[in-house]
């Protein structure tokens, strides 16, 4: 089954309210030239909660940052005009750094999504501020498709493979609401540059044996996926193909877990490169992704714990290479940023054991409703624009009678043991782990799940489960 962009129809404007949108604004030069007019503050008491269908919630403390973020963007100076200031997204927050641009999908949804809770919808002065960002992240662009991230002139792929996610999202929203269309022009050739980069498999900063950031690299194919759905390209769409099957070939340890910075990462496995892969599997239908789905759920098996009360799962963080994530809560709500992982439930229902059980999280959103307190906004750099895009596809969350059966057929270690057998296991163990790590089996890049290496070091005492850290 091949899968269409699935932005909803609902979602977006319709076309004759977008041609009218569309003729009442001003031309988007003459909403550029000089300073960007401020976004006006919401109205007093607003956003109200129960405004918000369940599935939306996710908007809400975005929207109630939206002006103060467009009104931090570089309005006046020439040299930096469309900057998204500010430190919302991104370090270091300067002007040469294409990844704090990537608000511009956030301000795309905005615009051009009609919302009973949303003021913003055809907002001219929103419509400026995108144009200018748009401006300054396609401005960044080196010749060679690439985009720079810790210097001016660096070639950077996550500045690349993030902006083809993130361009080629806002691109659609765009093309749909039919806004922007010299703008849009020069997306499309923008993200052709960027593909021509990335897919190019002698290109030694993207592709390497092992792959050094299997996350970024899943996130440029995405985009990409996307990309050529949007304007095709027989040439591209053969490289992506060949892009996928080494992404597989070279992305996965034969273990399951995603090489991240010559290891795996807790964080980035489960949190970013998951997702991302969500997203290409859903824009391509790839064979190989969903295989890929499978063999890390697999090894999530082995290194994230029970709570004996349910209350969630333990991390195995020790051999993160770059976070330290300790626990999942068993419900986790919005803004949440697994919960694209959701989609590959149809096809590996083993996933679910590790996401929110659907009934659970509609308790979780009715209670977020019926609170009385004032929506917060977002903190800086906690801003993911990523957490948007999990609403393309609609939600694919187990019940939560399928939940407890992944749950059940989770593997636990030791299976039936006494505390006595598993001490003579973990002495007889020619590899041990750090004491942070209680009874998770792992492996070392190159090397399949154990199945009978017991972790703590000497001194440690042994659970047979744990309890929150």
């Amino acid at each position: 089954m091949k899968y269409g962009t699935s932005f909803s129809r609902r979602a977006l404007l319709t076309a004759a309210g977008a041609a009218g949108l569309a003729a009442a604004l001003p031309a988007p030069r003459a909403l550029a030239a000089g300073s960007l007019p401020n976004l006006a503050p919401l109205p007093a008491g607003a956003p109200h909660r129960r405004d918000f269908a369940a599935e939306e919630q996710r908007f809400a403390p975005y929207l109630v940052s939206l002006a103060p973020m467009v009104d931090d963007i570089e309005g006046s100076d020439s040299s930096t005009f469309g900057f998204m200031g500010g430190g919302w997204w991104r370090t270091p927050s300067a002007p040469y750094n294409a990844r704090v641009q990537e608000h511009v999908y956030t301000l795309a949804w905005f615009l051009t999504h009609a919302r009973s809770w949303n003021p913003y919808a055809g907002d001219a002065a929103l419509l400026a501020a995108l144009d200018a960002a748009l401006g300054h992240y396609l401005g960044l662009q080196h010749s060679d498709g690439s985009w720079s991230e810790y210097s001016a002139g660096e070639h950077s792929l996550p500045a690349t493979g993030f902006a083809l996610g993130y361009l080629s999202k806002t691109h659609v929203l765009l093309k749909e609401a039919n806004l922007l269309p010299a703008r849009r022009t020069q997306i499309a050739q923008a993200l052709h540059s960027a593909m021509t980069w990335l897919l190019n498999p002698s290109n030694d900063g993207v592709w390497q044996t092992p792959i050094h950031y299997s996350n970024q690299v899943t996130a440029g194919l995405a985009g990409s996926a996307l990309a050529l759905r949007t304007n095709p390209d027989a040439d591209l769409s053969a490289q992506l193909d060949s892009a996928f099957a080494r992404l597989a070939g070279n992305g996965q340890s034969p273990a399951g877990f995603f090489y991240e910075k010559g290891g795996m990462d807790m964080n980035y496995n489960f949190e970013v490169m998951l997702p991302e892969l969500a997203d290409a599997w859903r824009q391509s239908d790839n064979s190989h992704l969903v295989a890929m789905a499978g063999k890390y759920t697999d090894w999530l098996g082995y290194n994230l714990l029970r709570e004996p009360d349910g209350s969630g799962w333990f991390s195995n963080v020790a051999p993160s290479t770059r976070t330290s994530t300790l626990v999942y809560a068993d419900t986790r709500p919005d803004p949440e940023r697994t919960a694209l992982n959701a989609q590959f439930v149809p096809a590996v229902p083993a996933l679910g054991a590790f996401l929110s059980a659907r009934e659970d999280l509609a308790a979780a959103r009715a209670a977020w409703a019926a609170d009385t307190s004032p929506v917060q906004g977002l903190v800086k750099q906690d801003t993911s624009p990523r957490i948007l895009s999990h609403s393309i596809y609609g939600e694919r969350y187990p019940t939560r009678q399928a939940k407890s059966a992944a749950v059940a057929a989770v593997r636990t270690w030791p299976p039936r043991t006494s505390p006595s057998t598993a001490r003579t296991a973990a002495r007889t163990s020619s590899t041990s782990a750090a004491p942070t790590c209680t009874w998770a089996p792992t492996s070392a890049p190159g090397r399949p799940p154990s199945r009978a290496r017991a972790l703590p070091s000497s001194g440690t005492r042994w659970r047979a489960r744990s309890s929150s850290p």
